[in-house]
């Protein structure tokens, strides 16, 4: 599969002309810092001030050496590359998270969307994600040296984050899982140090020298984006689209809907957050013996993480206040896990990892979720319908996915239940 995306790739970089966007703003920005430049203000492009944190700086600016100045002919095949590699690692959480079919894994090579978005467009949204992707390869393994994977993953994410911070979407679903752990203080003490310290040094350089022009930009969560480039509330006059109130009520929505999941969802015990902070309280940290139940079963280790990580991105997806076409990398590789994860239509059972084979309808619901989603992102310029239908489509999906669970604990008495009540209308 990998095979026959690299020849697909490089067929599209061949026959499609490449269209200038960011890359040479980019360019113009990390030229400023070989200059010898350190202040983030007076690092500029056309389409002005750097606007991310020191690690996009160091990865565009080494992509400058070695592209012999900013050559796009010769940048292309390094973004073919962080595009397999991307594949690779979205196809390894799918296969290792164990809820997605084999071929669900085809929604991962046929996106146009995507393979624009690193070959024809070299965003730094994909570079972004690729130590993402790594952080929940490593969070989906069981090891029992939680504390040390637990460090990885917070590294990891932090890594991302200093490309581009939409990767900390990802961060109240990882302080969760270090949580659930006998002493998950402490994995959620050295998750977090782990994320300060990655950002210190490779901030270092920056915030030796101008600190408050290094944060005020590189941190910038304020911004305000033009609404002639939104893919998902283009239907939303612009008035309303860049007014504080509608901003503050997307993220009031996405907190609740956050701390829903992660008390429902998250936490595979009766109980839910309010239990896990009460078991992990600071009392643990000073020698308590902590609680082993509060951890997924070993079985459903690797899905519950996966799960998790992705739902809390997606979620943060789902609320954004702009969504521009290159933002479509921050969750295409999901799709085929979350798809599949989702309860789509009653005759399916809660958790995904105790279904049955399922009818041709349920795939072909699935697939055609998938390919309607993946319609939306090119439509090029989007409008108020591809705006109200992706909405529609990525409520959907999120209802699925609150409709199901991977855990265990009270959760499984509604599988129980459910088999009975299929087991009964069989026989009846």
């Amino acid at each position: 599969l990998l095979v026959m995306d690299a020849l697909l790739t490089a067929l599209v970089i061949a026959k499609v002309p490449y269209t200038e966007i960011d890359w040479k703003a980019y360019m113009q920005e990390v030229g400023a810092y070989l200059d010898g430049e350190r202040d983030y203000v007076n690092m500029k492009g056309d389409t002005g001030p750097l606007v991310y944190p020191a690690g996009f700086v160091y990865v565009y600016a080494t992509l400058q050496r070695i592209t012999g100045g900013g050559v796009v002919a010769n940048a292309q095949p390094v973004f073919a590359a962080f595009y397999i590699l991307y594949v690779a690692l979205a196809a390894a959480i799918t296969v290792r998270a164990g809820v997605a079919p084999p071929v669900a894994l085809a929604m991962l090579c046929l996106s146009k969307r995507l393979h624009s978005i690193f070959v024809l467009r070299l965003f730094n949204d994909g570079v972004a994600m690729l130590p993402a992707l790594l952080a929940i390869v490593l969070a989906q393994t069981r090891t029992s040296s939680t504390v040390a994977r637990d460090v990885g993953v917070g590294a990891l994410l932090s890594l991302g984050v200093s490309v581009k911070m939409n990767v900390l979407l990802m961060a109240p679903a990882a302080a969760v899982l270090w949580l659930q752990h006998p002493k998950g203080v402490w994995n959620a003490l050295a998750g977090a140090a782990a994320v300060l310290t990655v950002q210190l040094a490779v901030g270092y350089e920056f915030l030796s020298t101008y600190p408050a022009s290094y944060l005020r930009k590189a941190f910038e969560f304020g911004r305000v984006f033009l609404h002639v480039w939104t893919v998902n509330f283009k239907f939303v006059p612009e008035e309303i689209f860049v007014s504080k109130r509608f901003a503050l009520s997307l993220l009031a929505v996405h907190l609740v809907v956050l701390l829903w999941f992660g008390h429902r969802r998250w936490c595979t015990q009766p109980g839910g957050l309010v239990r896990l902070l009460r078991e992990q309280g600071f009392g643990r940290l000073l020698g308590g013996k902590g609680n082993a139940s509060l951890a997924p079963k070993r079985e459903n280790h690797a899905a519950h993480a996966t799960t998790a990580l992705l739902v809390a991105n997606f979620v943060g997806v789902c609320f954004a206040r702009s969504l521009h076409y290159q933002f479509y990398s921050w969750y295409a590789f999901s799709l085929p896990h979350l798809l599949y994860t989702a309860r789509l239509f009653p005759w399916e059972t809660s958790n995904p990892l105790r279904r049955e084979t399922l009818p041709l309808v349920s795939h072909a619901a699935r697939f055609a979720m998938w390919l309607a989603i993946e319609v939306i992102w090119n439509v090029y310029p989007s409008n108020a319908t591809s705006s109200v239908l992706l909405n529609v489509l990525h409520g959907t999906l999120l209802l699925g996915l609150a409709a199901a669970h991977v855990g265990s604990g009270r959760e499984a008495r509604i599988d129980r239940d459910e088999s009975a009540t299929r087991k009964s209308a069989r026989l009846a």
